[in-house]
């Protein structure tokens, strides 16, 4: 049997060194890490400028906002969304996100937006909804960025989430946050760089879903200057299928600074295997 396994390596170390190994090889289905990056990035991103314009800020890409400039009070916010102020991943998107809400406080927000009315292309984003999130304004050091910038900081859960299509899965815990450092610009979005943390448990069933999968990510970073990828951080993804063996498995994710759309597979174990060193291609919209 030891022999088998090592011959077909060898086969496919020989075909990898005549073909693409990138279309040689099976790759992991990485599909909860793009939802919950398609939705924690757009979600953060309003709740940064709906932040700045209920507290009066000069803010871009804002077409209406209500002043909440003595809390607690709340309003409505509506984020554009055109060539001129692109909604991350979403590049070439067209419509109006819709932020309803209210300060709690001079430094925290409660929020919730409507993204169905933007469309990319014939495309959208994976999220229709957030139901509810909290947006919390801070002073400190915010992802290496100077001592004394300003921050904000996203908290959101999966159950408070309607997405563009539903895969029969139901998450049993999740909890997502994302830091914000705004380099001194609360109300440009321009400049931004987004870490992402958190992780979620999910339970389905479909033909192609495993019967439950964990998903992770560390400090995954988005620059305001690439909608295609993270650039920085990890991911891991462990799946397990009862009624079918070759569906389970460990996937590990690195991103990389160049902004093609695609991550580095560092690690798969199971069907995947073989991708191990290769890469594997994003789809962050629906």
């Amino acid at each position: 049997m030891r022999k088998i396994a090592a011959l077909a390596a060898s086969l496919a170390l020989a075909l990898c060194a005549l073909t693409a190994c990138d279309e040689l090889f099976l790759k992991p289905d990485v599909d909860s890490i793009e939802t919950a990056l398609g939705a924690a990035v757009p979600i953060a991103y309003v709740g940064t400028l709906a932040m700045a314009a209920f507290r009066g800020e000069t803010t871009r890409c804002v077409d209406f906002a209500t002043n909440c400039a003595d809390p607690p009070c709340g309003g409505l916010v509506n984020v554009r969304v055109d060539d001129d102020c692109p909604l991350p991943l979403a590049e070439g998107g067209q419509g109006m996100v819709t932020v309803t809400g209210a300060l709690v406080g001079e430094d925290t927000g409660l929020f919730a937006a409507v993204f169905s009315d933007v469309e990319v292309g014939s495309r959208h984003l994976v999220l229709r909804e957030v139901r509810a999130f909290i947006v919390t304004r801070f002073t400190d050091s915010v992802l290496g960025e100077p001592r004394n910038e300003e921050g904000i900081k996203v908290l959101f859960y999966d159950a408070d989430l309607e997405l563009a299509r539903d895969d029969g899965v139901d998450v049993a815990q999740s909890q997502w946050i994302v830091d914000v450092a705004t380099r001194g610009t609360p109300g440009d979005p321009s400049d931004d760089r987004m870490s992402v943390t958190g992780a979620s448990q999910e339970a389905g069933s479909g033909a192609e879903r495993a019967n439950a999968k964990q998903t992770a990510m560390i400090m995954v970073e988005m620059e305001a200057t690439c909608l295609r990828n993270p650039v920085r951080g990890y991911a891991m993804i462990e799946a397990v299928n009862t009624s079918e063996v070759m569906d389970n498995g460990i996937t590990m994710l690195g991103f990389h600074p160049t902004c093609d759309g695609e991550a580095n597979i560092l690690l798969s174990i199971g069907a995947s295997s073989l991708s191990t060193g290769t890469t594997v291609r994003l789809n962050l919209l629906d």
